[in-house]
């Protein structure tokens, strides 16, 4: 039985200092773009639509409070208050931050991605992965690759702030 659970993750995300540490006001790093730009290139190469360059990612509690990273792609700035500017592409992992360098499978035991366009209802990715190139102290930079039905594929490259999430697990 596959659960969708986006609904319920928005309980656990907070802003501030906590698990990644501390920044300005925002919970961004007064050095995360400069820290990120000098450890990834930026952009983004999607295959249909058009998702990539910032993104931002927050500790969360998944699971049976279970530690998770959800992984918020093409926001409007690399910073923690950062919303969606378009459409809305997210990655969860279940597992702690911060992620370890290399590929991360998003399936159904691992975590899930979804995207919605335009305020339809969201799709939920049917194969895909999250590869970090990069992650030092609060600049974290990498690339996906997600499928979803109807073969609407999304990849790019990010360069994004991890921002402090609950401490509730």
């Amino acid at each position: 039985m596959r659960v969708h659970v986006s609904s319920i993750l928005g309980r656990c995300v907070l802003f501030g200092c906590g698990l990644f540490g501390c920044g300005d006001k925002s919970g961004a790093s007064d050095t995360a773009s400069d820290t990120a730009a000098s450890v990834a290139t930026t952009g983004d190469t999607p295959t249909t639509g058009g998702a990539g360059g910032d993104a931002v990612l927050l500790a969360t509690c998944e699971f049976n409070d279970g530690p998770g990273v959800d992984i918020r792609l093409a926001v409007e700035a690399a910073t923690c208050a950062a919303d969606w500017g378009g459409e809305r592409l997210r990655v969860v992992l279940f597992q702690a931050a911060p992620l370890g360098v290399g590929e991360h499978v998003v399936d159904a035991g691992s975590g899930f991605a979804t995207l919605q366009v335009d305020g339809e209802a969201e799709l939920m990715a049917t194969a895909g992965s999250v590869t970090i190139a990069a992650w030092a102290g609060d600049a974290v930079s990498g690339s996906y690759t997600l499928t979803f039905p109807g073969d609407v594929m999304r990849t790019g490259e990010f360069v994004g702030v991890a921002c402090a999430g609950s401490g509730g697990c």
